[in-house]
C-alpha cells in the first residue's frame, strides 16, 4: 500500500463507519497520544487554507477547491496569493484581502484563466466552484480554445516572428509546478497543455523581444509621460478622488510627488525637449469634464503656471525645439489645434476641422513641420498627419478602428505608435505601429492585458511608456427581500452596461453579451453579429437593443432576442448610437448624425412602421450627445441638451415620445456630475417617474443618487465605502443591478521596440 499526500488525516472513532461521522465530530490527538499537530492549532499548510478552514467552520469539498485555486494562482504567477511574515498576517489576508489578480503579475495569461482562478479563490464558498467537475469543465474549455489559438499563432509565427516578455525587479519569474492529486488530475492536464503551448515554445528565428517592465503596482496611475532621455517618468496618481503628479526615476523605481493632489483630473502630460519642464492639462472644475487648463511645472516640482484656459479633449504636445506647445481647442462649430509659446503667449491656430470630425489627440513629430493627430470619423476614429505650415491634413489610417489613443513617434519619425482598438482583431486596446506615409500597420502587443487609450509616450532611445489596464468587476443584484447579493460572473462583465428583462439580467463588457437567469441560476453567452455591443437597453419583454458596429467600423443600433439569440439591425447607420426603447419594444429613440446640417439629432423610429422622425435638434455634432432615457410608462424621454443651455442647471429636457415641445428642466446637479462621459449614458429613470438615478463620485467612491426632476436636491440611495460603479440598472419592480469594482492601471516601460 502506498500512502500519498492528499492532505491531512483525522483520527475518527473506530466503532462507527466513516459515512456516519460528521465533520463536527473529528478531533486532534489528545495530550496522551503521539503529537502530529498541536492541540487547538490550525491544521494544514496555512497559505493554502480556505477562509472557512481558518475560521474553524465545518468543511466540505469546496475547501479543497479553494486550496486548488491557490495552487493554480501559484502556477500562473510564481507567487502565493496570500503571503505574510507570520501566520497571523497570512490568516488576515485569507479572510479579509483579495489577492492581486493573477493577470497583473503575468499579463500574458488568458483572461478566462484569470477568471477561473478568481472564482476558485472566492471567499464565499457559495459563490466558489461547487464541485471539482465544474472547474475541470472550465479548464477543458480553456484547453480547447488554447488549442485553436495555438494553431493560429503557429501559422502567424511563420510570417511574423515577435515575442513579448514581461519582466521587472518586482515581478517574480514564472516557475513550473508539479502537483499530484487524483481529484484534480484532469484539470492539471488542461493547465499543463496551456503551459506547454505558450511557455516552452522556442523563440522563432529572426525574432525580437519586447521587454515590458512594470514601474508601478498601485493600480492607480492615470496618465504618464517619459522624459526625452528615458531616465524619468511623470505620472498622475489618483487616490480617494484626488489626483497628484509624481516623478519616478526609472533606474531605481523611486518616485516623489511634485504637484499636490486635488479633485481635478489630469488629462495630458508631456516633457519639454530639454527635460526641464512638464506640461499638462487639468480640468478647470471637477464638475465640468470638458473645460481644461494648460499648465507648466518644473520637473522637480514647484508651483504650476497656467498658460491657457481654452483647452479641450485629452492631449498636449511640445515642438521638437521646444518653442511651441500645442493642444486642442473648440469653437461652436470647429475643432482646432492651437499652439502657444512656452509662457502661454502668441496663440495661433495650426489646423481646423469641423467639430463633428474633430481632434482627440495630437503629438508633434521629431520634425517641426508635422503633427500626428487622432480624429473622429463618421463612425469611429482615424489617424492623420498635419502639415504645420499649411494646416492641411493627410489621412494615414481611417478605417477598421473602433478607437485610437494618444500617438507617440519613433525617434526617426518613421513610425507612429498608438494604443488602438481594432475592429477586426481586438477585444481590448493594444499598441500598434503605423507607417505615417503609407498607413501600413502592425500590432506590437497582444494578450488579455489592455493599454490605456489616453497615455503613450516615447523616449529618444525608442523606449515607450504606457499604462496597462486590468479590470476587476463584480455583479451585484438586490434579491426579492432587498438584500444585495453577488452573482457569479467573469471579471469584465458589466464593464459597459447592464439591463433587466424581467428576471433575466443581461450584461455587456463591450465585446461580449451574457445573460443570467437568476431564478434558475444559469448563465449563457449571447452571440451577436456585432464587433462591439454597447449601451444595453431593454427593448421588449425578451430583447435588448444596443449600439453595434460592423467589422468595417459602421455603427448602427441592433436588437437581440435573449431567448432565441436572433439578432436584427434596427437602423442602417452610419453615425447612430445611444439607444433607448419604450418598454413594449415598439419605439426606438437614439442619437443620429445629420450629414446635411452636421448636427446631432434625437431621432424616433417606429419598429412597426419603420418611420423615422426627428424629435429634437441637439446642436452641432461633436458636443455632448442627447443620451435619451425613456420613462417606465413609455411616455416621456429625458435627454441632454447642453448646446442650448443658458446655465449650469438647465442642461436637460423632457419631451413626449409621441413628439411635441421640449420642456427644459432646472436640476440641482451639473451635467458633468450626472453624466461625466459622452461615451455612455450614466443615468436611468426611477421607477416612480419622478427622478433620475445616477452615479455620483465622492472621494473616489461611487454611489447611486436620486435627482428629482422638480429641482430639489439629490438624495443618496446607496452607502458604499469603496470601489467604482461601472454600470447599473433599475427594474420596474425597483430591483437594482450593478457592476462594481475597479480598473487597475499601472505604468509600464516597453523596451526593444522596433
Amino acid at each position: 500500500m502506498k500512502i500519498l499526500d492528499f492532505g491531512l488525516a483525522k483520527i475518527m472513532p473506530s466503532k462507527r463507519s466513516a459515512c456516519e461521522i460528521g465533520a463536527s465530530e473529528t478531533r486532534t490527538l489528545s495530550g496522551e497520544e503521539p503529537h502530529l499537530t498541536s492541540p487547538g492549532a490550525a491544521v494544514g499548510t496555512i497559505a493554502y487554507m480556505s477562509p472557512e478552514q481558518v475560521r474553524g467552520r465545518d468543511l466540505d469539498a469546496r475547501t479543497d477547491l479553494f486550496s486548488f485555486g491557490v495552487v493554480l494562482y501559484e502556477m500562473a504567477t510564481g507567487q502565493l496569493p496570500f503571503r505574510g511574515d507570520t501566520s497571523g498576517v497570512i490568516f488576515n489576508a485569507i479572510l479579509e484581502r483579495d489577492p492581486l489578480p493573477a493577470i497583473r503579475l503575468n499579463p500574458t495569461l488568458p483572461a478566462r484563466l484569470d477568471d477561473i482562478i478568481e472564482k476558485a479563490l472566492d471567499k464565499d464558498r457559495n459563490l466558489r466552484y461547487q464541485h471539482a467537475s465544474e472547474i475541470r469543465r472550465d479548464l477543458q474549455r480553456l484547453q480547447r480554445d488554447s488549442e485553436t489559438l495555438r494553431g493560429a499563432l503557429h501559422d502567424k509565427a511563420r510570417s511574423k516572428s515577435e515575442q513579448v516578455i514581461y519582466t521587472g525587479s518586482r515581478r517574480a519569474k514564472l516557475r513550473k509546478w508539479t502537483v499530484g492529486a487524483a481529484l484534480v488530475a484532469g484539470t492539471i492536464l488542461a493547465v499543463g497543455v496551456y503551459y506547454r503551448s505558450y511557455r516552452t515554445k522556442p523563440t522563432p528565428p529572426n525574432s525580437y523581444i519586447l521587454d515590458i517592465r512594470a514601474l508601478t503596482e498601485s493600480g492607480k496611475a492615470g496618465r504618464a509621460a517619459v522624459s526625452p532621455d528615458g531616465r524619468y517618468v511623470v505620472y498622475a496618481n489618483r487616490d480617494a478622488g484626488n489626483e497628484e503628479l509624481r516623478l519616478l526615476q526609472v533606474a531605481t523605481e523611486r518616485d516623489v510627488p511634485i504637484l499636490q493632489a486635488s479633485p481635478e483630473m489630469i488629462n495630458g502630460l508631456h516633457f519639454s525637449p530639454d527635460g526641464n519642464f512638464i506640461y499638462f492639462l487639468r480640468d478647470l472644475s471637477s464638475n465640468d469634464p470638458v473645460a481644461k487648463g494648460l499648465y507648466r511645472i518644473a520637473t522637480l516640482g514647484g508651483p504650476a503656471t497656467p498658460l491657457a484656459t481654452d483647452a479641450r479633449m485629452y492631449s498636449v504636445t511640445v515642438s521638437p525645439e521646444g518653442k511651441q506647445v500645442a493642444y486642442i481647442a473648440q469653437t461652436a462649430n470647429e475643432s482646432q489645434i492651437v499652439a502657444v509659446d512656452p509662457d502661454g503667449g502668441n496663440r495661433q491656430v495650426l489646423a481646423r476641422r469641423p467639430l463633428a470630425f474633430g481632434y482627440w489627440y495630437v503629438e508633434w513629430s521629431p520634425f517641426t513641420d508635422t503633427l500626428a493627430a487622432v480624429v473622429d470619423t463618421n463612425d469611429a476614429m482615424g489617424l492623420v498627419t498635419v502639415d504645420v505650415p499649411s494646416g492641411t491634413t493627410r489621412e494615414v489610417s481611417m478605417t477598421g478602428w473602433g478607437a485610437l489613443g494618444q500617438p507617440a513617434w519613433s525617434p526617426d519619425g518613421r513610425s507612429i505608435f498608438v494604443a488602438a482598438f481594432s475592429q477586426q482583431k481586438g477585444s481590448n486596446f493594444q499598441i500598434w505601429a503605423f507607417d505615417p506615409h503609407t498607413g501600413a500597420h502592425r500590432q506590437l502587443t497582444s494578450g488579455s492585458t489592455g493599454y490605456h487609450q489616453w497615455s503613450l509616450s516615447a523616449a529618444a532611445n525608442a523606449d515607450l511608456v504606457a499604462i496597462t489596464v486590468v479590470s476587476s468587476l463584480r455583479l451585484w443584484v438586490l434579491d426579492r427581500d432587498g438584500k444585495l447579493l453577488q452573482i457569479p460572473a467573469f471579471r469584465t462583465e458589466g464593464a459597459d452596461s447592464v439591463a433587466w428583462l424581467s428576471n433575466l439580467l443581461v450584461t455587456s463588457s463591450g465585446t461580449e453579451l451574457m445573460v443570467h437567469d437568476l431564478e434558475r441560476k444559469l448563465s449563457t453567452k449571447l452571440t451577436s453579429n456585432s464587433r462591439f455591443d454597447g449601451e444595453l437597453t431593454p427593448c421588449g419583454r425578451a430583447a435588448v437593443a444596443y449600439w453595434a458596429s460592423t467589422n468595417e467600423g459602421r455603427s448602427y443600433i441592433a436588437r437581440t432576442d435573449v431567448k432565441t439569440g436572433a439578432t436584427t439591425a434596427l437602423t442602417d447607420g452610419p453615425g447612430e448610437s445611444e439607444p433607448a426603447c419604450t418598454p413594449n419594444g415598439s419605439t426606438l429613440l437614439y442619437a443620429k448624425y445629420n450629414s446635411e446640417s452636421k448636427h446631432t439629432v434625437l431621432a424616433r423610429k417606429s419598429l412597426d412602421s419603420k418611420q423615422v422622425v426627428t424629435l429634437y435638434d441637439v446642436g452641432p455634432a461633436g458636443g455632448m450627445g442627447p443620451h435619451p432615457a425613456v420613462s417606465s410608462d413609455g411616455s416621456t424621454v429625458f435627454f441632454i441638451d447642453q448646446a442650448n443651455s443658458k446655465g449650469a442647471s438647465d442642461w436637460a429636457c423632457l419631451i413626449p415620445v409621441a413628439g411635441g415641445e421640449a420642456k427644459r428642466l432646472k436640476l440641482a446637479a451639473p451635467a458633468g456630475e450626472v453624466n461625466p462621459s459622452d461615451w455612455i449614458t450614466s443615468y436611468v429613470w426611477a421607477p416612480n417617474g419622478k427622478s433620475i438615478l445616477y452615479v455620483r463620485t465622492e472621494n473616489g467612491v461611487d454611489n447611486i443618487w436620486s435627482l428629482p426632476l422638480d429641482g430639489r436636491a439629490p438624495r443618496k440611495l446607496t452607502s458604499f465605502d469603496s470601489e467604482s460603479i461601472f454600470a447599473f440598472a433599475m427594474s420596474p419592480e425597483s430591483r437594482l443591478a450593478m457592476s462594481r469594482g475597479m480598473h487597475m492601471r499601472d505604468v509600464v516601460l516597453i523596451k526593444n521596440v522596433k
